[in-house]
């Protein structure tokens, strides 16, 4: 569902079999996913305040772009 706006309420995630941190690359998928495409010409990500959050570890989040941001998603017949 298009939004505006995503929250992203921790900056950790379960992978399968502990918390993780999540990478710059799925900070900048989860926050790619405001604005309508072809709508919206900005978007806005918010990210929730917690006791222990480092604001320089999410700059560091936020202004890592070194890397091509690919999608594995393929559509098919099934």
């Amino acid at each position: 569902m298009p939004a505006r706006t995503v929250v992203i309420e921790k900056l950790s995630k379960w992978n399968g079999e502990t918390h993780a941190d999540i990478t710059p690359g799925e900070y900048t998928q989860l926050t790619g996913r405001a604005g309508r495409r072809g709508r919206d010409v900005e978007g806005h990500g918010v990210v929730m305040w917690q006791p222990g959050m480092n604001p320089r570890e999410l700059a560091g989040l936020a202004s890592t772009r070194t890397y091509p941001l690919r999608s594995s998603f393929r559509p098919s017949y099934n």
